[in-house]
């Protein structure tokens, strides 16, 4: 098998088919599209609303919740012992989140908070503005990995706390498709690569669940000594996965 592997199909199908992970990385949908008004933030350098956002369409809170449910339980049956898991929320799905994995018998170890340095602006007048999201850190029993001396030489020799500020992605590091944002949420480089180089042991095999643009299977090639296995059903996303994990073209899976 190729050292980084693209499989293009649905988490839940295919997921059974890829073994045991040492460490997961999801950043699932977060079932909020809905709630995004058509502003477009791009002149701002920050964000700008995509024109598709099927993804992360759901009938009901009860669909999203019955599909929060089946993907949990499948990624935490794939954790080897000790294996840990990181998920990306925000605040509108973080009960549901943390019930189900507390629920699969996962060992809660943190809500990291990723505080947004450049933070979009709410325009309702009628709400704070949203600076942060969730990193739900999970494993599966004792002896989870942590690199704590690499955080805290990192954190200027200081122990590292459990709120980490990264600006979110630039324009520069978007990835666009003839000028289309191909991933609303897609994740800063910085970011990633910090959970990388600090929760995952070096010669471990990682998983990317809902691929996206591929940035934390991009952020654990840029690390090295690393495996990774990114999952993505749309046939696009994937393509740009592989470009992006190999621009050479070469034996990307």
């Amino acid at each position: 098998m190729a050292e980084h592997q693209v499989v293009e199909g649905d988490l839940l199908t295919v997921l059974p088919t890829l073994g045991v992970f040492d460490f997961i990385y999801a950043d699932p949908p977060y079932g909020i599209s809905h709630l995004s008004r058509p502003i477009d933030f791009g002149k701002m350098g920050v964000y700008q609303v995509p024109p598709d956002t099927s993804y992360d369409t759901f009938a009901s809170e009860e669909d999203y919740t019955r599909f929060t449910c089946k993907w949990v339980r499948w990624v935490a049956s794939c954790l080897s012992p000790g294996g840990s898991v990181v998920v990306s929320t925000t605040h509108h799905h973080l009960d549901t989140l943390l019930s189900e994995l507390k629920g699969c018998g996962l060992k809660h170890l943190h809500n990291i908070v990723w505080l947004k340095t450049n933070a979009i602006p709410n325009m309702s007048a009628k709400l704070l503005m949203h600076t942060h999201e969730y990193l739900l850190w999970f494993s599966k029993g004792g002896g989870w990995y942590m690199d704590y001396h690499w955080l805290k030489s990192w954190n200027g020799g200081k122990q590292c706390r459990d709120v980490v500020s990264f600006p979110m992605t630039s324009e520069s590091e978007r990835v666009r498709v003839d000028g289309k944002m191909i991933c609303r949420a897609q994740k800063p480089s910085a970011l990633m690569e910090w959970i990388a180089r600090g929760f995952t042991r070096p010669g471990s095999r990682l998983l990317e669940a809902f691929g996206g643009v591929g940035s934390f299977a991009v952020a654990v090639k840029n690390v090295g000594e690393r495996s990774c296995v990114v999952v993505e059903k749309d046939p696009t996303r994937a393509a740009i996965i592989r470009g992006r994990l190999d621009p050479g073209g070469g034996e990307i899976g």
